[in-house]
């Protein structure tokens, strides 16, 4: 065994600064946030009516054409040179009640780069093209006797802010029915750590551990598509890289495969094999690492794993400069198919993202089919969602250091739904230029986060096999160990539900509330609203609202008579309290929850201080009120400035529903209210939509369900 000797490493979606264009850039919007790196500039992906593609003549298809006159004139004038279908043998489907359509989508191939926005703009003209978009590229943001288990201060520390990893293996450590998808830079699966003792670089036969094996291919017959799902070979998952660029400062590294999609989804760069560690290194082997869902061996050094099964699916390459490393999103479209397909019900995506390339069909396929997806928040230490953390239906996950609080460089927002450690992460390693001997690494970001909290995801499920994918997100979040006390004030109330813990995760003892929100708002005649929702409630009986005038004093209860729960097992309730003589002064809000049994237990507290009354020191856009609401929802938001302002509320696919505010208003707290309808006055559907306020630069994010 040897150690990796190289520094830490933040990969995922991490700020590089290059004085050459990095691929060809226009006025395209899909909130595709700071991780975003270029388009590629020789391909793109249309989607095509069902009556055009019937007119295709197949064989004209590899020549870049389609024996459609007015399509191959396009094709000729740009020099079109392969087009292909994004999701092959993809056959039209309902899947829990929802249509999924991915067989329109086609990738078109330029022999050269070529003008992106004039390449769209004719296609769109085209009676026969529902939509053309360039493809988005973002930066891929009983104890153990393994032998570095006291180095992964994230499964147990001293000072108990780790995820209790050992705590939860009493009770549950993994099940191989369990396929979490590592979506990254591919995965070195023959690490010893990963796909067990017998594991070796040059013999890939006794390949087995915890790596996820399609095993009627790999005792199948070669270049036979054994299984009929469509892919040769597909014996470890998939690699879905290819036409990488090989000239430019952008150029792949010369020593990756990024020219053909094949069956190899091995590892270059590193990053994918240390996410695919944090999920499923072999627990209790005597050999290295740990991860919270790894199984439990017997202590010996074994061939095989009984923890969940890592998915290597590889949609991302290193670059040859700077050492950084990106995704193709429509490499990430075919790996959420492939998935979905094969299996996979959690998806761990350490990268940035954009509504390109065919994304956002397949993540609806995913979602649809009953999978759980895992997002990096990022790691530019900004309140910058992209478009995978604004969809409503994925995890966006920070991250957090070995104190609580946030890490230096973790993304936060309203939008965040949970934080995971990402400081110091020690798991499986690669080292390209030495594939004999494995190695371990330690790296930080948020990618370490997000496969640290799909991990926790998939012990719960390893426990609750049957259960749907919304009651495993709902047991994740609602059994986290709060951190808002351990947070700096630029982070409270912006690194989602609190920090991920294995044992509460999978400890059945049942939990008296969930708490959707709980907020202050003061107002100008000087009192406090106080409100909250629950999403559940069992065996409660009420609430009392408690205050301290300052940290490490006591809290007190403002009112003597018990504010009487509303909500039962299936559904919450909205409540609120107004304080009548609070002071602008600072001081500290939470929750007492009085269950029926007479035993209290406390939400975590909310500072309120004189920067936070009226008028607003910076811009805010708070929870609104009720959440989930049918029909009309409150927004609040605070203006920093006289400034422009412009409050907009979009759907779950990033479509505008409508603009509430587009004025210039004065500094000060503005509450105002939404009915469900659209621009058009029409009442909306039910689901998850998203309100954006946005001033001076600054945008602020909230998700509201609607609920009719």
């Amino acid at each position: 065994m040897k150690t990796c000797l190289t520094a830490i490493i933040i990969i995922v979606q991490m700020t590089i600064s290059l004085n050459a264009n990095p691929l060809t850039e226009h006025s395209m919007s899909s909130y595709r946030g700071t991780s975003f790196y270029g388009y590629a500039p020789d391909k793109i992906v249309i989607t095509f009516s069902k009556e055009v593609i019937d007119r295709f003549d197949a064989h004209a298809l590899v020549q870049g054409r389609t024996g459609i006159d007015e399509i191959d004139r396009i094709g000729e004038r740009f020099q079109a040179k392969l087009i292909r279908r994004l999701f092959p043998d993809f056959t039209p489907r309902s899947i829990n009640g929802r249509p999924i359509e991915l067989s329109l989508y086609y990738q078109v191939f330029f022999a050269q780069d070529v003008d992106l926005d004039l390449v769209l703009a004719a296609y769109r003209k085209l009676s026969g093209v529902i939509k053309a978009e360039a493809v988005g590229i973002h930066y891929v943001t009983a104890l153990p006797n393994d032998a570095q288990f006291n180095l992964q201060w994230h499964l147990q520390q001293a000072n108990d802010v780790d995820v209790d990893a050992p705590e939860a293996w009493d009770i549950e450590t993994g099940d191989a029915s369990i396929i979490v998808a590592v979506m990254d830079t591919g995965v070195r699966y023959y690490h010893k750590d990963l796909g067990g003792s017998a594991a070796a670089f040059n013999d890939f036969s006794n390949i087995d551990g915890n790596m996820w094996i399609n095993w009627s291919e790999k005792n199948g017959v070669a270049n036979v598509d054994d299984d009929s799902n469509g892919y040769v070979d597909d014996w470890i998952g998939y690699d879905f890289v290819d036409n990488a660029p090989t000239t430019g400062i952008n150029r792949v590294d010369p020593a990756e495969d990024g020219d053909v999609i094949d069956n190899d989804p091995r590892d270059f760069h590193g990053h994918g094999t240390h996410c695919a560690g944090n999920v499923g290194a072999l627990n209790n082997n005597g050999y290295a690492l740990c991860s919270v869902s790894g199984g439990w061996g017997d202590g010996t050094f074994q061939p095989a794993g009984n923890g969940v099964q890592v998915m290597a699916l590889r949609n991302g390459y290193a670059l040859r400069f700077f050492g950084g490393g990106v995704v193709q999103m429509d490499a990430a479209a075919q790996c959420f198919v492939y998935a979905a397909e094969n299996g996979a019900r959690i998806a761990s995506c350490s990268w940035g993202s954009s509504n390109s390339g065919g994304l956002g069909a397949a993540i609806d396929q995913f979602v649809a089919a009953g999978g759980l997806v895992f997002h990096a928040a990022g790691n530019d230490n900004a309140d910058d969602p992209d478009y995978i953390d604004l969809r409503g239906d994925c995890i966006s996950v920070a991250a957090t250091d070995q104190n609580d609080n946030a890490a230096s460089f973790t993304n936060y927002g309203t939008w965040v739904d949970v934080s995971a450690p990402g400081v110091d992460i020690v798991s499986t390693g690669h080292n390209h230029d030495d594939d004999a001997n494995d190695y371990y690494a330690t790296m930080s970001g948020t990618s370490m986060s997000t496969p640290i909290a799909a991990s926790v995801a998939a012990l719960i499920w390893s426990r609750h096999p049957a259960w749907s994918a919304q009651q495993v997100k709902e047991q994740l979040l609602a059994t986290v160990d709060n951190i808002e006390n351990s947070l700096d004030a630029a982070h409270k109330g912006k690194m989602g539900a609190g920090r991920v813990n294995a044992y509460n995760a999978v400890n059945d003892e049942p939990i008296a509330v969930k708490l959707s929100s709980f907020e202050t708002a003061p107002q100008e005649d000087g009192s406090t609203l106080i409100s909250w929702q629950t999403h559940s409630e069992s065996d409660i009986a009420g609430f009392f609202v408690q205050k301290s005038q300052s940290a490490g004093h006591p809290f007190q209860r403002l009112h003597t008579h018990m504010i009487a729960a509303k909500g039962d097992d299936a559904s919450g309730a909205h409540y609120s309290f107004i304080e009548q003589e609070s002071k602008s002064q600072r001081c500290f809000y939470r929750l007492e929850l009085c269950e029926l049994d007479g035993q209290s237990s406390f939400s975590a507290s909310i500072e309120i201080s004189p920067s936070s009354v009226v008028p607003a020191s910076t811009l805010a856009l708070h929870a609104n009120y009720p959440n989930p609401f049918n029909p009309i929802t409150t927004i609040s938001y605070d203006m920093a400035d006289d400034a422009s302002v412009q409050l907009e509320i979009f759907d779950a696919s990033g479509r505008r529903v409508c603009v509430l505010v587009n004025a210039t208003q004065t500094v000060g707290r503005y509450n105002l209210s939404w009915n469900g309808l659209d621009a058009f006055g029409d009442p909306v559907a039910s689901g998850i939509y998203i309100a954006r306020l946005t001033s001076n630069g600054a945008c602020r994010t909230q998700k509201m369900i609607l609920a009719r």
